[in-house]
């Protein structure tokens, strides 16, 4: 479960966040990863990890925090799972630090997924669309939108190196960002339950010698559509921001209102300067129409 605590779930409940990730209800949408063996040997997104303790707090003058999940298998394998999140920031560090203290080496391969229920939408004359789905990112077909309908009747498999996969709402998203060099398989299956998964796995193995030590890691966004964050997030995670066939229009208009948001710091003055700069850019033609 996410909550997001900058954004309230309506104006009448400031105080009730926003829940992004939930495991429970008719709408799941929830993050999965895990490491692959080709003898299963290694934990996955349903091993049971245990924790070192019991509850986690990025406290007063800490910009970072690390949870560490221990699990222990056969043959002297041992996996640690850490999450490491930063104050003020969207984005988790994870890594997966295996140690083998077997006489079997290993070769491990890196999952992660989202999972997410399947809704049908439905518009009407007051309701806006808005997309909901899954959506890759690759340097040979850029961004391309993988909807809940694509995902329930065909499955995907698509390899690229780096790229990035996410699952978009009206104002928020979550995305898996591999490395930039590593080389993946992009995928989206149904499962039992209504569910559909999407996500990727590394198709180069990470060797694991006995008594040797291996470390694979990837990168999790969970947050808002914010244009200035996604820039210096990942190449082509701003065009997750959709404005339409309006793009042409709405872009730039963002991006000037941002910039007056930056003088003035209040949204509902930054607005206002927005509407009047348009209207004197208009105003030739509005004042030729009322002539007309």
């Amino acid at each position: 479960m996410v909550e997001l605590r900058k954004h309230p779930v309506s104006a009448d409940q400031p105080d009730k966040p926003f829940r992004l990730f939930d495991d429970q209800g008719k709408k799941v949408f929830i993050a999965q990863s895990g490491l692959l063996a080709r003898d299963g040997a290694l934990p996955n997104h349903k091993t049971r990890y245990s924790a070192e303790a019991s509850r986690y707090e990025l406290v007063k003058g800490q910009d970072a925090l690390s949870v560490r999940l221990n699990w222990s298998g056969p043959e002297g394998l041992r996996v640690a799972k850490i999450y490491t999140f930063h104050r003020n920031d969207y984005s988790v560090d994870l890594r997966y630090e295996v140690t083998n203290a077997g006489r079997k080496p290993y070769e491990a391969y890196l999952y992660a997924q989202f999972l997410r229920s399947y809704e049908e939408t439905s518009y009407g004359l007051t309701t806006l669309p808005t997309y909901s789905g899954g959506a890759i990112y690759t340097q040979e077909k850029r961004y391309e939108k993988i909807d809940l309908e694509q995902m329930r009747d065909k499955t995907l498999a698509r390899d690229a190196e780096g790229g990035w996969v996410a699952m978009l709402q009206h104002y928020f998203l979550g995305a898996w960002l591999p490395g930039a060099k590593d080389r993946n398989q992009f995928y989206s299956n149904a499962q039992p339950g209504n569910l559909l998964a999407i996500g990727y796995k590394t198709l180069t193995p990470v060797p694991i010698a006995a008594g040797g030590k291996a470390t694979l890691g990837t990168q999790l966004y969970v947050g808002p559509k914010e244009q200035t964050r996604l820039e210096k997030l990942s190449e082509g995670m701003v065009l997750t921001v959709d404005y339409g066939w309006l793009t042409v229009i709405a872009a730039p208009l963002f991006w000037l209102l941002a910039w007056l948001h930056k003088l003035v710091n209040n949204w509902g003055w930054a607005i206002i300067l927005l509407t009047i700069l348009i209207k004197i850019v208009f105003y030739p033609l509005s004042r030729a129409s009322y002539r007309s």
